[in-house]
């Protein structure tokens, strides 16, 4: 049986890796430092995924992205202890890939600490889509549509998988299939990540 899909496309932050308290962490640092106002958690949760381009308008607003692109590569990892990988991941990107799959990470994170990120998971997609590799972060469809034309499909016959309404906004604005993870709902979903395996390839 063929796939059901021919690309998945994958959120990063709260699908293969979990790194809120990591960020959390961070940005309350950064706020202090930098002599900005007190960044609580109640705060923090309604930014919480914006995107670089919006923390500079919103959090850090006497930065630029570019700044505040390198502070974040500067100094996230810092904080990496916090973060908690996945375990299944490496598994479904196999299995994917076996099954002749295309793969793409698409992430508000900026691009270079993605890839840092990417690599202390120990997942190396063929095409991952940062949050500078765009003028517009999600909920924008911009960076969904640039992952399936690097993979070579059509929107159509690629799977999103994202945990915020971000992604699923991007996903529905691209004209792809959206898989809720982690609780929010979609026009499928998934509780864990071996479930968009049976997804896309059932039972082979």
């Amino acid at each position: 049986m063929s796939p059901a899909f021919e690309a998945v496309l994958f959120d990063l932050d709260g699908v293969l890796i979990h790194s809120r308290p990591a960020w959390f962490a961070l940005l309350e640092r950064l706020c202090r430092e930098l002599g900005y106002p007190e960044l609580d958690e109640a705060r923090f949760a309604s930014i919480w995924g914006q995107g670089i381009e919006a923390d500079a308008e919103t959090l850090f607003v006497h930065h630029t992205v570019e700044e505040l692109s390198a502070l974040y590569d500067a100094h996230f990892l810092e904080h990496a202890d916090a973060m908690q990988i996945d375990p299944e991941g490496a598994g479904v990107f196999e299995a994917l890939a076996q099954a002749g799959v295309g793969i793409a990470v698409v992430t508000n994170t900026p691009q270079p600490l993605a890839d840092a990120l990417l690599r202390v998971a120990g997942l190396d997609p063929p095409v991952r889509i940062g949050g500078t590799d765009c003028p517009r972060a999600k909920p924008a469809p911009d960076m969904v549509l640039l992952a399936t034309a690097r993979l070579g499909v059509s929107p159509e016959d690629a799977l999103m998988v994202g945990d915020t309404e971000a992604d699923r906004g991007a996903a529905q604005d691209a004209g792809v299939t959206f898989c809720g993870f982690g609780g929010i709902d979609g026009d499928l979903v998934a509780r864990r990540l071996s479930d968009v395996l049976q997804i896309v390839l059932g039972d082979t």
